[in-house]
């Protein structure tokens, strides 16, 4: 999904959540909101390419008895569909994720702590880096 196709993307992560609305003008963003106020569209496509570079480890099976701990929540709604992807938190170093409910992979921890760590920084305004 290119970042000028989303409309909407919602990021939940302790506790807080960043609802970030988007403008397009074809390949061009022109507005991003967060919760009702201006930000940096540069940002939000460095707050993007954080989210896009979360990638699989390997396949993850789950321990009986294991409870996860829901870690992140990111809701992208773009020009043609809605995608949620929900991150629990598995180990000190993995998280089980899905998409729309379903998933069978683990990514890292500490690439949801970027993610997590940028949107915190978007919200307050400062210049975000790859």
């Amino acid at each position: 999904m290119f970042v000028y196709d989303i409309r909407n993307m919602k990021i939940t992560t302790g506790g807080k959540t960043y609802d970030i609305k988007v403008e397009a003008d074809g390949k061009e963003l022109t507005s991003v909101l967060l919760n009702g106020e201006a930000r940096n569209e540069q940002n939000f496509r460095y707050l993007y390419l954080s989210i896009v570079q979360l990638n699989l480890k390997a396949e993850y099976e789950h321990s009986e008895g294991e409870k996860p701990e829901e870690y992140l929540r990111i809701r992208i709604q773009s020009t043609s569909d809605v995608k949620e992807y929900v991150f629990y938190r598995v180990s000190s170093s993995k998280a089980y994720y899905t998409i729309n409910g379903e998933g069978s992979y683990y990514c890292l921890v500490s690439a949801l702590r970027n993610v997590s760590s940028k949107a915190e920084q978007f919200e307050a305004g400062k210049d975000l880096t790859r």
